[in-house]
């Protein structure tokens, strides 16, 4: 199915099925999203444009893996504070929450799948035993690998617009599937490249301030107040926030509260994500 956006709460309801999703337009420009998503028997996939900044928030259900990957040669999205290299891809873990922000046109892919089945896949195809990833890991595969997956991922996009009944017909929808998990296998099979914990920490600070102002957004318009809550320093929950959102806390903070009031006005859903 392919869809277009002219704001940003419309994409965000089009991925609730990727998780539970807030958007936050940061920049400017008018917002403009388009995307193609497929769902399979065990995989979904998504593939999105957007041209405006913007910041967003995505919890995963507790039993789903995420893997994200930028698509092209725009810049890659910044998925909790880490930015992709050409040929890398991130993960995140299930239950796990994730900020992904954009600083401008951006292009990027997802595919979903329950943790059990690649699991039951990894073990499998490698002989390894899989530990789930962290909240949000970098893998870097061969080059090999990776363009395979890219390219599986492409073709089940491509064909979901120009040739749909690839998509509907049982057998060929098996076989992408089967190609797809696979090749994402063969790609995290490969020695994942080290994060350091600061993101994760951070990720965490930032996911708590989220709360906050999920379940009382008047309240804390006052920075000392929010940082009484969180229980860090300002200096602390400063570099969090630039760390994974871009933007200091009183930016994001104006930000939200911004957001939430134009909904509000237009009659769409306030922003939540649940704990």
């Amino acid at each position: 199915m392919i869809s277009v956006f002219s704001q940003a709460d419309e994409l965000e309801a089009a991925l609730r099925n990727a998780g539970e999703v807030h958007l936050i337009v940061t920049g400017r420009a008018a917002f403009h999203g388009r995307l193609t998503q497929i769902e399979l028997q065990r995989l979904r996939l998504w593939a999105v444009r957007e041209q405006a900044p913007r910041i967003g928030c995505l919890r995963l259900p507790a039993d789903t893996l995420l893997a994200l990957f930028t698509i092209g040669d725009q810049p890659s999205p910044i998925w909790s504070g880490i930015s992709l290299d050409k040929g890398e891809i991130m993960t995140c873990g299930p239950g796990h929450r994730l900020h992904m922000r954009t600083e401008g046109p951006s292009h990027w892919g997802a595919v979903s799948l329950p943790a059990d089945t690649f699991k039951m896949y990894f073990d499998r195809l490698t002989g390894q035993v899989l530990a789930m990833p962290h909240p949000a890991q970098r893998w870097r595969p061969s080059t090999a690998g990776c363009r395979r997956f890219l390219r599986l991922h492409a073709a089940a996009i491509g064909a979901a617009g120009r040739r749909p009944e690839t998509i509907v017909d049982p057998e060929a929808a098996h076989g992408m599937e089967q190609q797809l998990i696979h090749s994402l296998v063969l790609c995290l099979s490969a020695a994942p490249g080290e994060v350091a914990p600061c993101p994760h920490r951070c990720q965490d600070v930032v996911a708590d301030l989220e709360d906050l102002l999920r379940c009382q957004p008047g309240r804390f318009a006052d920075l000392t107040t929010l940082r009484g809550e969180l229980a860090v320093s300002e200096m602390h929950l400063r570099r969090c926030c630039k760390k994974i959102l871009g933007i200091g806390p009183a930016a994001y903070v104006h930000a939200y509260l911004a957001d939430r009031a134009r909904r509000v006005a237009r009659g769409a859903t306030a922003p939540g994500i649940a704990t």
